[in-house]
């Protein structure tokens, strides 16, 4: 199946109707999070990962799953929100190794993106490459109109992939509301949260810029824009 030429990977196979619920491509392949497609004891030796887990579940909406339980109920959690048509979550397999998730959480008109990754895959661009099978499946077999996503000012490392493959598909800066941390497992202080969008016309553009959708106010003039290009 053909991909856009901003892509990184370079073939991709989504089988399933209607929404994937297998994408493969030479590297890595997504299993939709599902009772009928993941094993519950390989999920949960991901959610049970020990190397550095307060630095690992740091920035994710869960926390280290020391019991099976939980790992459970949240299989279960992401099973009905894909039945209900609400989340596509999906496991990343490598060499058939349980290393990370992700999902399209849809609505109208569009959808936001999120992804967590063991920490011995973090450096190796593999966030870069999974977007680039999840922006396939949004704009080319879901349709949809635009994508989002956005990480805390504190999570630099996120910040960097996501300006990363936003600069690479044209997409634009969105702006830094402030949410609670507590909503990430922190504190009760506000943080920005920084924001982004590619557009179905921005991912078949051919430019390579990232233009702003906040009227007067340009992406070099922030200091976000010079801490990425370091």
């Amino acid at each position: 199946m053909s991909l856009s030429e901003k892509a990184l990977i370079e073939t991709i196979q989504c089988v399933g109707e209607d929404v994937p619920h297998i994408v493969k491509t030479p590297e890595f392949t997504l299993l939709r999070t599902h009772h009928e497609q993941v094993s519950l004891d390989k999920l949960h030796s991901l959610f049970n990962e020990l190397q550095d887990p307060d630095e690992v579940f740091k920035y994710c909406g869960w926390s280290h799953h020391s019991k099976i339980d939980e790992t459970k109920n949240f299989l279960d959690k992401r099973t009905e929100e894909w039945m209900n048509d609400e989340k596509y979550s999906y496991v990343i397999v490598k060499q058939g190794e349980y290393v990370g998730t992700t999902y399209i959480d849809v609505k109208s008109g569009g959808a936001t993106f999120g992804l967590w990754l063991r920490k011995k895959f973090w450096g190796e661009n593999l966030h870069g490459r999974v977007t680039d099978a999840r922006i396939h499946v949004a704009f080319q077999e879901l349709d949809l109109m635009y994508v989002d996503v956005g990480c805390l000012d504190y999570n630099e490392k996120s910040l960097r992939s996501i300006t990363e493959y936003i600069n690479r598909y044209g997409g634009s800066y969105y702006g830094s509301p402030l949410v609670s941390y507590s909503n990430y497992g922190g504190g009760d202080e506000l943080v920005p949260h920084h924001e982004f969008v590619i557009t179905q016309e921005q991912y078949r553009s051919s430019e390579d810029k990232i233009d702003t959708t906040i009227p007067s106010v340009e992406w070099s003039d922030t200091s976000l824009f010079d801490r990425v290009k370091r």
